[in-house]
């Protein structure tokens, strides 16, 4: 009976002990590859026109672009604009482009973290996804922002766009992978009943591959496809 009793006290301390742990600190981003890779480091992030291109230096060009929407920025608005440098012939005049931008040394130009060209394929479900995301730094408690961004990557798995599905997917793989802590049981437990009630065989899948991730021994990197697909 004692042994018994032990043993089951054992087997306690182990499930504890392989419990995902949440950082001292958990990050003020949603804890996505984009939130982590590229919003934590873009405070300005906008839909914007190049209005002017002029060189500025080799390999480098001096942009000009006017602010169509604003989806993050302190005190900036639509028809504001901004200076930035760019790679040589990365933006082009005329051009509508999806902007994450940080501050270059002064302050008074910009460098580019990442574009997203307004002719890349399945643009409107990009900023549906970047909007929705930032959306998620309204949720002041950190918790509670990880179970808003596991809410929104559950919504995105039933979606009718199967690029959309592929995102939530290659971004749950990436969290499975580098960010481990977020499945607690019972999160892991809402992931894997999402798979099993979706009525697409790519969705099953791919839920499927999250849990394998989850009880492999940690951590893969990333393939170049998920990386590409976590990519807004």
């Amino acid at each position: 009976m004692m042994r018994a009793l032990a043993a089951v006290l054992l087997l306690g301390v182990v499930a504890v002990a392989q419990a995902p742990a949440a950082p001292r600190e958990l990050p003020a981003m949603p804890p996505t590859q984009l939130g982590l890779q590229t919003l934590a480091h873009s405070p300005i992030v906008a839909v914007t026109v190049v209005i002017a291109v002029r060189p500025s230096g080799p390999g480098t060009d001096l942009v000009r672009v006017r602010l169509v929407e604003r989806m993050r920025g302190a005190g900036l608005s639509a028809g504001d604009e901004l200076s930035l440098l760019a790679p040589q012939g990365a933006l082009r005049f005329g051009s509508e482009d999806l902007l994450f931008l940080r501050p270059w040394r002064d302050g008074e130009r910009h460098e580019l973290v990442q574009r997203v060209a307004g002719d890349a394929p399945h643009w409107p479900q990009r900023l549906s996804i970047v909007r929705r995301t930032l959306w998620l730094l309204e949720v002041a408690d950190a918790q509670r922002r990880v179970d808003a961004t596991l809410d929104l990557l559950l919504e995105l798995l039933a979606s009718d766009h199967e690029w959309t599905r592929g995102y939530a997917l290659a971004e749950l793989r990436w969290m499975a992978a580098e960010q481990r802590w977020i499945f607690t049981p019972e999160r892991g437990a809402r992931l894997r009943a999402a798979g099993r009630v979706s009525r697409r065989a790519d969705v099953r899948a791919g839920v499927d591959s999250v849990s394998s991730l989850l009880t492999s021994s940690p951590a893969r990197a990333p393939s170049a496809d998920d990386t590409e697909h976590s990519r807004p």
